[in-house]
């Protein structure tokens, strides 16, 4: 696969800046990979979902709409506001209840229930 680079939305800083601003949420920023991949990977109460970020009515290119087909994690989320940021945190707080793991606990697979 050869690495198409992609030029980073005008809004990339001040989303990373909101997220990393909530207690509790780390985000990284992947978008200098390109190829398809999210610009963010962001973990918040022992949640972790990945993002792009898009300015005002952009969209995703050819690049980006194969690697979210082809992705079979959890589902690859859209940010443009800080309304969004807030939205996505109260939706990732709510999964972790529902799923119940506590940030910073490792799960072993070789010894779990025994």
């Amino acid at each position: 696969m050869s690495i198409i680079k992609r030029r980073v939305d005008q809004n990339h800083g001040d989303i990373v800046k909101e997220l990393r601003s909530y207690p509790g949420c780390t985000c990284f920023s992947t978008a200098a990979l390109g190829s398809g991949i999210p610009d963010l990977c962001i973990g918040y109460q022992g949640v972790t979902v990945l993002a792009e970020v898009k300015s005002g009515r952009g969209k995703l290119n050819a690049y980006q709409k194969a690697f979210h087909e082809a992705w079979c994690g959890s589902t690859i989320v859209v940010l443009r506001t800080q309304d969004d940021v807030a939205n996505l945190l109260n939706h990732m707080d709510r999964m972790r209840r529902v799923f119940g793991r506590i940030p910073g606990q490792d799960i072993d697979l070789d010894h779990e229930g025994g």
